[in-house]
């Protein structure tokens, strides 16, 4: 076998990073949850190193095989690597997150709607065990806010002191106020009419 050319195995061992760097964006936010804030970036970051090591070998070999004319695997590995280099730049962790909450949307809206009719207001309530799962960083949210006027905050991320993401359920005009209130937010941004996705510094 020509040593310019790309092995099978070379070829396989490329789809499976491929596959892992993938599944690692999609539960990027989960890993968080269960790594803790301070385990996982190290990990993270320590694989996107060795993914772009990885890269680095894999264009060498793509180009050497070059030498030999286009054939089915050189092509094959040439897709592999630009989708590689894709999962740096398409923010699949955000699409995967919105995916959760289209999942979960009615939990999220009958948790909201059960915890402002109980009158329940404060920070760092703990949900009950079948709904925590919608509040990461323990299942606990916050409510803010009197009567009509009171907003519920589901964690999507939890930072340490601050650095946090949230889902926000406002019931009306005059809640948003408490929301804009809360926090000096870096991001506000609407889904619908009562849902919002709120980014601190």
């Amino acid at each position: 076998m020509n040593k310019n050319n790309i092995s099978r195995t070379t070829l396989i061992i490329s789809v499976l990073v491929l596959m892992i760097l993938f599944l690692i964006k999609i539960f990027t936010w989960s890993l968080v949850d269960t790594l803790t804030v301070f385990i996982f970036p190290l990990l993270l970051m320590f694989i996107l190193w060795l993914t772009v090591v990885y890269i680095i070998f894999l264009l060498y070999k793509f180009i050497r095989s070059l030498k030999n004319g286009f054939n089915i695997r050189n092509i094959s590995l040439g897709i592999v690597i630009i989708l590689l280099i894709s999962m740096y730049f398409i923010p699949v962790d955000a699409y995967s997150e919105r995916i959760r909450f289209s999942t979960n949307y009615k939990q999220f809206n009958s948790v909201a709607a059960l915890m402002i009719e109980k009158d329940i207001e404060g920070t760092n309530i703990l949900l009950p065990k079948e709904y925590q799962h919608l509040s990461r960083g323990g299942g606990e949210i916050n409510i803010v806010g009197e009567n009509d006027e009171r907003i519920v905050m589901f964690y999507s991320f939890r930072g340490v002191l601050d650095n946090f993401t949230m889902y926000v359920y406002v019931p009306n005009e005059r809640a948003y106020k408490n929301l804009e209130k809360y926090e000096d937010w870096k991001d506000i941004e609407k889904i619908n009419d009562k849902w919002y996705v709120c980014v601190s510094y």
